[in-house]
């Protein structure tokens, strides 16, 4: 018998990580233009677009690379380099009598059924990032045609 009730409290809450990701976007953003000076001094339009574009696409870059680098990794891009390291240091540690060591099929095995860690998130929000900085970069090079 399937308990409905027992994943309805996951989709409700769905949301919070698309909010905590724009909120960790939005501090890196408002970081950059804090470095670059963009609150403290008088700028002209043109010079805020730039400043714009930058911020939101360097932490649109950063974001998006972070969803992309969790879903290939998820979906077993370094699980050859794991497992190698986990086998070389199982050599060195006292092996149980009967028991043999795990293969790499065995691993991969294991690893397909777990849980995969969420990643779409990242992307959305990273992409959205992206779109903002395109926008300001479109502003900021029609305002200096």
């Amino acid at each position: 018998m399937i308990d409905r009730n027992a994943s309805e409290p996951v989709k409700k809450r769905a949301w919070i990580k698309y909010a905590v990701a724009f909120l960790i976007g939005a501090v890196m953003a408002a970081l950059i233009l804090w470095s670059r000076g963009a609150f403290s001094a008088a700028l002209t339009a043109q010079e805020l677009e730039l400043h714009l574009s930058d911020a939101f696409f360097i932490t649109g870059v950063l974001i998006f690379a972070a969803g992309a680098l969790v879903f290939v990794s998820r979906n077993g891009a370094f699980d050859i380099f794991t497992y190698s390291v986990k086998y070389m240091l199982s050599l060195f540690k006292k092996q149980e009598p009967g028991k043999s060591r795990e293969s790499f099929y065995e691993y991969k095995e294991r690893l397909a059924a777990k849980e995969k860690t969420p990643c779409l998130f990242l992307i959305v929000i990273g992409a959205a990032f992206l779109v903002a900085g395109a926008v300001f970069a479109l502003m900021f090079m029609g305002a200096a045609i």
